[in-house]
């Protein structure tokens, strides 16, 4: 299993890791799902949180930046390729929803169904550019 954890390309000074129950209990207040995730970290503060978590039988991929959190685009996406790489580990289908399915499908996602706020998408192909 490749190691997951580094820095994000480029000089956006963010970091990654591992999360542990702690960082999703504070990241989050509770422990929403069970979830496998990498924390990011700016310095000292957390920023973001990413990964794969279950629900109901289907792996979903999340992510999930707080709150005022400053990340530029390209940090975004090289953070959205870092959590694709460590999902594509666990070698099953993924999935994933949004109200902006364009980021997801360069990422490798397609749509296999809409709800009334939400594209459902499922992880066919590789990380685009």
């Amino acid at each position: 299993m490749k190691k997951f954890e580094g820095r994000i390309k480029g000089n956006s000074g963010v970091s990654y890791r591992p999360a542990g129950s702690q960082d999703i209990r504070d990241f989050y207040g509770y422990i929403p799902a069970t979830m496998y995730a990498l924390v990011f970290e700016l310095g000292d503060k957390v920023v973001a949180l990413g990964g794969w978590k279950m629900e109901n039988g289907n792996l979903v991929v999340f992510s999930d930046i707080k709150e005022g959190a400053k990340l530029n685009k390209h940090t975004i996406w090289r953070g959205a390729k870092v959590i694709m790489d460590f999902v594509k580990e666990k070698g099953v289908p993924m999935y994933a929803t949004t109200s902006n399915p364009e980021f997801l499908r360069r990422l490798g996602f397609h749509t296999i169904g809409k709800s009334n706020e939400y594209d459902l998408l499922q992880f066919i192909g590789e990380v685009g550019v």
